[in-house]
């Protein structure tokens, strides 16, 4: 299943969700910005674009663990 969502973070702390694939895509924006890890906050932080193949099986454990730690509860 691929999914996607498209975010707005400026420099405060304002953070809008302005689009999303899915219902899956929106649960994991809502995770990242309630647990402020993922690859939406990276790519905030970083200034650069963040793709992840596979949440379950990438390297994004030891990267975002509460992130994956929530992904795998709901999953």
């Amino acid at each position: 299943m691929s999914t996607a969502a498209i975010s707005l973070l400026t420099g405060s702390v304002a953070r809008q969700t302005l689009a999303v694939t899915d219902g899956t895509a929106q649960l994991l924006e809502d995770l990242q910005f309630s647990l402020n890890e993922g690859a939406c906050m990276e790519a905030a932080s970083t200034g650069r674009p963040v793709l992840v193949a596979d949440l379950q099986e990438g390297n994004e454990v030891p990267r975002w663990p509460l992130f994956a730690a929530a992904m795998l509860e709901r999953a």
